[in-house]
């Protein structure tokens, strides 16, 4: 496996460790995907530098952005994994993560139902305004995270 590239990001300068991983991932009961782990452990989330990504099935918006990457006990609540899933908690698929959100507030998500490790763009506003989860809401980004990292490209907007 070749190394892996990952995004420089801003505001993330308290790092994570492997132990608060294992923890997080014991606490919610998911198993996070190797590539995911060692970017929580280079970047702990934060800003990327203006990326954006392709996006399958939205015709309205077949490019999304990246506002920011969630991580484990980063300066601002904002960027917390556990945040997410708590707010959604027993509202969405429990092998559901949030990983990121775009300028929009819609969210970039580890779908790792069945053993899987898709990465989906959450078209959430029915959501918000029902409180119901729709599989119609879900749009594919990449396969895996790796595949996520690769895609990324600077925002031509």
């Amino acid at each position: 496996m070749s190394a892996i590239a990952y995004p420089t990001t801003v505001g993330s300068d308290i790092p994570t460790s492997e132990r608060a991983i294992r923890d997080f991932e014991q606490q919610y009961g998911v198993r996070l995907p190797k590539v995911y782990v060692g970017f929580l452990l280079m970047t702990n989330g934060g800003r990327p530098n203006k990326l954006a990504y392709p996006i399958e099935g939205l015709a309205e918006n077949p490019l999304g952005d990246v506002d920011f990457f969630m991580g484990l006990a980063p300066q601002s609540e904002t960027f917390d994994l556990r945040r997410y899933l708590d707010i959604f908690a027993g509202r969405i698929p429990a092998d559901f993560v949030l990983v990121g959100v775009n300028g929009g507030v819609d969210y970039i998500c580890l779908d790792l139902r069945d053993g899987g490790e898709r990465v989906v763009f959450w078209d959430h506003a029915h959501f918000w305004s029902t409180g119901e989860w729709r599989e119609g809401d879900l749009y594919f980004i990449a396969n895996s995270f790796q595949e996520f990292l690769t895609s990324l490209r600077p925002n031509p907007y």
